[in-house]
């Protein structure tokens, strides 16, 4: 049996690619977001800056890990053809970078 322990794994074959393209798609939005709000605090300053800092650095963390995580899976899926225990071995490895960016 399948032990399902997160959305992602409730999707199999072209559905988990989509669901890691908008996972993606997501990332790059929140990335975009985050930026141009932290473009807008580092012009008015403050002491809004220093705590958005901090958050701005943990999210930027974040948002790389699951990326990266998600970016590969892609990779994987389209340009191999790894299937059953080697499939679920790569994709505990992409999983590295969300748990290591989780310690942020």
């Amino acid at each position: 049996r399948q032990v399902i322990c997160s959305p992602p794994e409730a999707y199999h074959g072209k559905a988990k690619e989509g669901w890691a393209m908008c996972s993606c798609i997501v990332y790059i939005t929140a990335l975009i977001v985050y930026l141009f709000v932290w473009e807008r605090v580092k012009k008015k300053g403050g002491p809004n800056l220093k705590i958005f800092r901090s958050i701005f650095t943990v999210m930027i963390v974040v948002v790389l890990g699951w990326f990266t995580s998600m970016a590969g899976f892609l990779v994987v899926r389209l340009t191999t053809n790894c299937v059953g225990k080697e499939l679920y071995i790569v994709e505990d490895l992409l999983g590295i970078p969300v748990n290591i960016s989780l310690c942020a």
